[in-house]
């Protein structure tokens, strides 16, 4: 099966569009599609003539913003020794990764 980016996505969180004509837009996630490794996000992505619907999006055309910048990132799935699942930001700081809890 291998491995899906939509697993670390979740309804409701806001998003950058990274590829597609809608490139550089944010947007809400209306719904996780994990099947098929595809979100909707909420306005974008908008497909017909007379009754337009939002299309689905691939999971990796998609980045997580960052509620203190704003920009973009990327987030990592981590599991505390309590056995809490806890999304983690990926950010780079002078060479190494740091992960930096999501509030």
């Amino acid at each position: 099966m291998g491995w899906k980016a939509a697993q670390k996505l979740i309804q409701n969180w806001k998003v950058m569009i990274i590829r597609g004509k809608d490139k550089g837009e944010t947007g809400v996630i209306k719904r996780v599609i994990r099947s098929q490794n595809r979100v909707i996000v909420e306005g974008k992505n908008l497909i017909g003539g007379i009754f337009t619907v939002e299309a689905p999006l691939h999971a990796s055309n998609v980045q997580v913003v960052d509620p203190v910048t704003g920009k973009s990132c990327k987030v990592e799935v981590k599991y505390l020794e309590d056995g809490t699942k806890v999304f983690l930001e990926v950010k780079e700081l002078l060479g190494p990764l740091f992960l930096v809890p999501r509030s």
